[in-house]
């Protein structure tokens, strides 16, 4: 049985005790009017008050126990949720070392198509060549050094790849 049940029997002990207490007092008031042997009615009484004093500890200490496992069951909550959040945190770090090492890979590519490009749009420039890229320098200015994780640099680098691939391939067209 669990605690609120075990609370619900005793309460209902608890209560047929204490009516049978009371029509034993009963009784034996009118058995003492009535001059009869009260003995075996103060025996009934006597320990018919036990069994009730002994239902009100034992209520006592179950209504304890239920406040305890009430208790129990945040702590197990709690627990679960905080097991959750450690779990999305791990996720969190795998992910941001991922985007590292992905961010680690892109960044000498772009280096590398950056100095392709700027070789182009040079040369293009000395041969009196028209480069319609006015935004792409300044594209490669504003690249800004990386940060472990930072993803608004990741993306930075992403699009400024992008222009840059379609510099080289406007410049090597003219």
């Amino acid at each position: 049985m669990s605690t609120v049940e075990l609370i619900a029997s005793h309460e209902q002990q608890l209560i047929d005790a204490e009516l049978l207490l009371a029509s034993l007092n009963e009784q034996w008031e009118s058995a003492c009017r009535a001059g009869e042997d009260v003995a075996t009615l103060e025996d009934q009484i006597d320990s018919t008050a036990r069994l009730t004093k002994r239902l009100n500890l034992r209520l006592e200490a179950l209504h304890l126990q239920a406040e305890v496992e009430a208790q129990q069951a945040k702590v197990d909550k709690a627990n679960e949720q905080a097991a959750d959040a450690i779990a999305a945190l791990e996720r969190l770090v795998n992910h941001r070392k991922a985007i590292s090492a992905l961010v680690a890979k892109l960044k000498p590519l772009i280096e590398a198509h950056t100095d392709e490009f700027t070789l182009a749009f040079n040369s293009a420039q000395a041969a009196g060549r028209y480069v319609p890229l006015a935004g792409v320098r300044s594209a490669l200015e504003q690249i800004q050094d990386l940060e472990l994780g930072n993803v608004s640099a990741l993306n930075n680098l992403i699009g400024t790849r992008q222009t840059l691939a379609m510099g080289l391939a406007t410049a090597g067209h003219i």
